[in-house]
């Protein structure tokens, strides 16, 4: 029986009310504790520390070790006055800043505030003019010192912390239902993508990243892992050359182990300039967009044909790029080839050569023991689940000598 399974077993007991006071008490709190490794949604966190008290206490650090937030004042005040508390506060250990979809983000506050002004049963205008001042707060607030200011004071009194990350969840991922949906079509300026865009898009995801920089350098935070993996989070590469931003970048990435970041295509030297100091980076992770996609991007290229190398690189995870030649990651891999077991490419195209010559070196002088490809595609075929499936395993299995069939070279 897997640990899992044992672990839902025990879960399903301590529902079952006619045994569960009969059996909690014996229960040791290393028992406890894996049961709640297992517990990952804050709603059952919660019903599991109202079990008992001894739950409660046990619970506790689980239940805060992950603070999830938005870009709001009333969501950021939250995590502060959760950094307030010397009990909770000890328990942190990472904050993620959600980026929602604009409308669904929008739209509980929107309601309250209809309610809160008696509007309910209010005009089309009356509602938008709500609507429209709603979101000029909300934007007010991203660019304000506040939302950077709140954010630092909150990490300061965590000690704690040792990750953030900006995500975003679309409205699809969130489950809108239909009547909402179209509640929504009713109003407007929840379809206006240029405000939309202004308040919590491509800008919003800029604000997202450089409030969460400034925060961990101002409150001196040593961060394990900084992941900024969000689709629509994109930094803006004019704005983005602002010199004291990229010196807090380069600080507080110095000595993070992890980093993830989701990138346009950006000016060569300015990604080169943030990555290269980062002298204890363990895994790295690169997302580009889909016009990075289309043609070589120079900051990928830059990366992989520099002489740079961490010493203690042994994750590499690359999505969406266009590079020309296998010949310079391959190189780049093979300089960290001490360290480095896992690889993941998805969504790369190659311009010139083919990914299965790239598998027959890769197989010859990595040495991984993971490995992940997907979407893959050069000039000559786009690869499908199957051969790519074929690929990994000639890599990984060292009883494999050849390639399938049809992907051997003639």
């Amino acid at each position: 029986m897997d640990q899992v399974h044992v672990t839902t077993t025990i879960l399903f007991t301590l529902s079952n009310t006619r045994t569960r006071y009969n059996i909690m008490e014996k229960l040791a709190p290393e028992l406890i504790q894996e049961i709640l490794e297992h517990i990952h949604a804050k709603a059952d966190l919660a019903s599991f520390r109202l079990v008992q008290r001894s739950f409660a206490e046990l619970g506790e650090e689980y239940f805060f070790r992950i603070i999830d937030v938005k870009p709001t004042y009333r969501s950021l005040y939250t995590l502060l006055e959760i950094s307030q508390n010397v009990e909770f506060a000890r328990h942190v250990r990472q904050v993620v800043l959600h980026l929602d979809d604009f409308r669904h983000s929008i739209w509980i506050p929107f309601i309250e505030r209809l309610k809160a002004e008696g509007l309910e049963n209010g005009t089309i205008t009356q509602k938008n003019e709500v609507l429209q001042k709603l979101g000029a707060e909300l934007g007010d607030f991203q660019t304000s010192p506040d939302y950077t200011g709140i954010l630092s004071t909150a990490f300061m009194r965590l000690p704690r912390l040792e990750a953030v990350q900006v995500k975003e969840r679309s409205s699809r991922k969130r489950g809108i239902d239909s009547q909402t949906a179209q509640e929504m079509e009713d109003h407007s300026l929840l379809n206006d993508y240029e405000t939309n865009q202004r308040v919590w898009g491509s800008e919003g995801g800029f604000r997202a990243f450089s409030a969460l920089v400034g925060a961990a350098y101002f409150a001196g935070t040593k961060l394990v892992s900084f992941r900024n993996n969000a689709e629509m989070v994109v930094v803006d590469p004019v704005v983005y050359k602002r010199s004291e931003l990229v010196r807090r970048a380069t600080a507080v990435f110095r000595h993070c182990p992890a980093l993830e970041l989701s990138l346009p295509q950006a000016d060569a030297s300015l990604l080169f300039d943030l990555l290269s100091p980062a002298v204890r980076l363990e895994k790295l992770a690169l997302h580009f967009d889909l016009k990075a996609y289309r043609e070589p991007v120079s900051a990928f290229s830059k990366i992989v044909e520099s002489r740079c190398v961490w010493a203690s690189l042994r994750e590499v995870k690359i999505k969406a790029v266009c590079i020309h030649r296998y010949d310079g990651l391959l190189e780049f891999l093979q300089r960290h080839h001490a360290k480095l077991r896992r690889l993941s490419l998805w969504d790369c195209k190659l311009t010139t050569g083919s990914w299965v010559g790239f598998t027959l070196c890769a197989k010859d002088t990595l040495k991984l023991t993971w490995l992940e490809l997907g979407s893959l595609s050069d000039a000559a075929k786009t690869y499908s689940e199957v051969e790519l499936e074929g690929m990994r395993n000639y890599v990984l299995n060292p009883n494999c000598g050849e390639l399938p069939l049809g992907l051997r070279p003639t």
